[in-house]
């Protein structure tokens, strides 16, 4: 079998990371199985909704397994578990569980926790783009916001065309004679949206210029790709390149 040369093995991992491998398995495992359990409910009660959202659920949380397998080495502890908590909220809760049609607020909850999680990745886009290291705070900070609307947008996007094409109800029931939902759901959602990164950006200010670093440190760790980094893996890639050829 070919080693793979990025890979890191759970021995190299440091105490904090091992911790948070086993957290996320656990999560991923656990909420799979819980998925395929209620799919076959859902078949044995003739729900097709509930059997079909339950397999599509489940390949969620195996996702991010399957494409470590594929990409060769291991994704960031706090991406996967920033991942995890927002399928098992959208997903397993909210969709299988049907809270999202028993709570009407936990709709917002979920866009408010889509924007953090959304203005967090932002530090890992800006690293790809620019040398993180010579970036101004403020800079960041903007830039997390906007990322994280911008996925919002794509995302109201998304469940405009589904309606459309689907005949579905994502932004809401249409109105009679109208034919067309309230704007009012939409704008509520991309103001939670904002809340959520607003909060990521309070918490990320406080860490980074206050003496309670509120675990920042540890996210930008994670998340940021250094140039040298992204430097040192194309030179890898090149060198195997002229390997293959030769």
């Amino acid at each position: 079998m070919k080693k793979r040369k990025n890979w890191t093995s759970f021995k190299q991992l440091d105490n904090k990371n091992k911790v948070m491998r086993i957290v996320n398995l656990v999560l991923l495992f656990g909420f799979f199985v819980a998925s395929i359990i209620l799919s076959i409910i859902g078949k044995t009660k003739a729900d097709e909704r509930l059997f079909m959202s339950g397999l599509a659920i489940g390949a969620l949380f195996i996702l991010p397994l399957i494409l470590e397998l594929i990409i060769g080495r291991r994704i960031s502890n706090v991406l996967v578990l920033a991942y995890t908590i927002y399928v098992i909220c959208a997903g397993f809760i909210g969709s299988l569980l049907s809270v999202y049609y028993l709570a009407h607020g936990f709709d917002k909850f979920v866009h408010t926790l889509c924007g953090y999680i959304m203005g967090a990745i932002g530090l890992l886009a800006i690293s790809l783009c620019q040398d993180y290291k010579t970036l101004k705070i403020s800079t960041i900070v903007v830039f997390c916001v906007i990322f994280s609307l911008g996925v919002e947008y794509v995302w109201e996007l998304f469940e405009f065309a589904t309606d459309r094409l689907l005949n579905q109800t994502m932004q809401g029931v249409p109105i009679e004679g109208y034919g067309y939902p309230l704007i009012i759901d939409t704008i509520t959602d991309m103001l939670c949206n904002l809340g959520g990164a607003l909060v990521f950006v309070a918490h990320f200010l406080i860490g980074k210029l206050t003496k309670c670093p509120l675990g920042i440190n540890y996210i930008e760790k994670e998340l940021v790709i250094e140039k040298k980094s992204l430097q040192k893996n194309e030179n890898y890639i090149l060198d195997e390149e002229k390997k293959e050829e030769n």
